[in-house]
């Protein structure tokens, strides 16, 4: 189970983030009835099933009973403020997407809100830069210190590097820092990918629009 988390900033301490523009939340939906047992049955069934990444479900599922995990930050960025809340949200969900130097995205998953416990569905679209040519898709799991329906919905921006084989991409590795339009820093993600890449470093700059469904508390 997640009883901690740490970030590291002060390598990326000079990156320049001086671009800003207002988010606007998209509208929440409730749940239809027996959406959020289904959704945690799957869930559970996977997890003990001992498919790849079982254990990132496993503690995707365990956090639900924490009223709380400390969040660790080290360093900062310039630009950029911290983000006050002691919300956390957590998601796990697949991700995919394509391009030469203008990138499109996409992907979907699970998220679970605490200390909420509110379980829930997202989708997201994307556009972006990056400095590379080809497609991948893989898994992605995110980390966002406050509430979903702020942190995780609406409009937000990605800085990110992928590491990859040129040619055939067997595996890839990705990290992320994500932030608000006004670039307030919002969590980070890392993915496990596989596709094809022309280029072994990609660095990827990218706005994206996030739609949630919330399933109900668990």
């Amino acid at each position: 189970m997640i009883s901690r988390i740490r970030v590291d900033l002060t390598r990326v301490s000079n990156l320049d983030l001086s671009q800003a523009r207002r988010v606007r939340l998209p509208a929440r939906q409730a749940p239809a009835f027996g959406e959020q047992t289904a959704l945690r049955a799957g869930l559970t069934a996977i997890a003990a099933a001992g498919r790849p990444n079982s254990g990132a479900i496993k503690d995707l599922l365990a956090a639900q009973d924490a009223s709380s995990v400390p969040v660790d930050l080290v360093g900062g960025i310039r630009g950029t403020s911290r983000p006050s809340s002691s919300d956390l949200t957590l998601a796990l969900g697949e991700t995919a997407s394509a391009g030469a130097v203008i990138s499109l995205s996409m992907g979907g998953g699970v998220y679970i809100w605490i200390p909420k416990r509110e379980i829930g569905l997202y989708g997201s679209v994307g556009v972006g830069l990056v400095t590379n040519a080809g497609f991948s898709g893989g898994i992605q799991v995110t980390v966002l210190f406050g509430p979903a329906p702020v942190y995780l919905g609406g409009e937000s921006l990605a800085v990110g590097v992928e590491f990859s084989f040129p040619g055939l991409k067997v595996i890839g590795f990705g990290g992320f820092l994500l932030f608000s339009t006004t670039w307030e820093l919002r969590g980070f993600s890392y993915a496990m990918t596989g596709g094809l890449s022309a280029f072994p470093v990609d660095v990827t700059v990218q706005t994206s629009m996030t739609g949630l469904r919330p399933l109900g508390r668990i």
